[in-house]
């Protein structure tokens, strides 16, 4: 039987889940419903839309941090992903997103960023009015 699954994450920040969600191209209503298996529905503060009938959402949780919460019956062929690669993807974007953000408050900026061969991201951040060589 299918049925909606909560997967808990560390995400707090909604401006940078959104931003998170912006850059990895996904379609996104706030305050909107997640639908699921035979017309089933549950209220999302975040949902990534999809073109089928089963979507993904963002749903805050009792300690501020958002959960997902989809059907992933039909969720993953939706997107294109299991609930794991999903949220996956989606913490190690928001990581970075983050990282960005606090980086840009406190006068950096950004030279470049890249996947290594691993997977792993890597950043080159300047300090604004540096001049290096």
């Amino acid at each position: 039987m299918s049925h909606f699954t909560k997967l808990k994450t560390k995400i707090t920040d909604r401006s940078c889940l959104l931003k998170t969600l912006e850059n990895l191209h996904y379609n996104v209503e706030e305050n909107s419903t997640i639908r699921g298996y035979n017309q089933r529905t549950r209220k999302g503060d975040i949902v990534v839309k999809t073109n089928g009938d089963f979507d993904v959402g963002f749903v805050r949780g009792k300690h501020s941090s958002y959960q997902i919460l989809a059907d992933w019956y039909g969720a993953a062929a939706a997107i294109g992903k299991n609930r794991r690669e999903f949220a996956n993807e989606i913490q190690k974007e928001y990581s970075v997103t983050k990282v960005l953000v606090e980086l840009r408050k406190k006068g950096y900026r950004i030279r470049s960023r890249y996947i290594n061969d691993v997977g792993e991201i890597k950043l080159l951040v300047v300090k604004r009015g540096w001049v290096g060589r």
